[in-house]
């Protein structure tokens, strides 16, 4: 009889125990996944975001080249070669087609190297944050999935408890 009364009390307290523990719905385990498309759904409309705002600065750097920069920069450039003086010497109009071909051509590239060290700039800028509104919503997935393969596990220990309990036929609530 002893034995018989060991066992019961054995029982009792695994079922006790696994009554105790933390239950959760598999609908949790859903939430969480959903919760991961909703992640990514926002990371997308976040990138967009960056796109559009990356379009809109490259978009003000040309306007403000055309309008500001080019204009002052042929301006200084005029001055400072003196340019008008070198064409007003030339002996014909070959030699000062030359000399206006040789400016313009000088101040092409100028404005070349200036544009190309905006546009790396705004590119640099595009990638720093990039990288970073990625990193973070990696961050946040890996989070998210940990607690989904947490949820999923507990899951199915609740399962797994409530098929025991109904095998057995005990009501956990009269346990506790």
């Amino acid at each position: 009889m002893k034995t018989k009364s060991l066992n019961d009390r054995v029982l009792g307290c695994l079922l006790v125990g696994l009554s105790a523990c933390a239950t959760v719905p598999k609908e949790s385990v859903q939430l969480s996944q959903e919760l991961t498309g909703m992640i990514r759904s926002a990371e997308a409309a976040h990138l967009a975001l960056l796109d559009q705002y990356i379009g809109q600065r490259r978009e003000r750097l040309s306007e403000f080249m055309q309008r500001v920069w080019i204009p002052k920069f042929m301006e200084n450039a005029v001055k400072d070669a003196k340019l008008m003086g070198l064409v007003n010497t030339a002996k014909d109009n070959k030699e000062k087609e030359a000399i206006l071909e040789e400016f313009q051509e000088d101040a092409s590239v100028q404005i070349d190297k200036r544009r190309a060290t905006l546009l790396d700039a705004i590119f640099e800028i595009e990638n720093t944050l990039r990288e970073s509104i990625s990193s973070h919503y990696n961050e946040m997935l890996t989070v998210n999935q940990a607690l989904t393969s947490h949820l999923q596990s507990v899951a199915a220990v609740t399962e797994t408890q409530e098929k025991l309990m109904n095998a057995l036929r005990i009501d956990p609530k009269k346990l506790l």
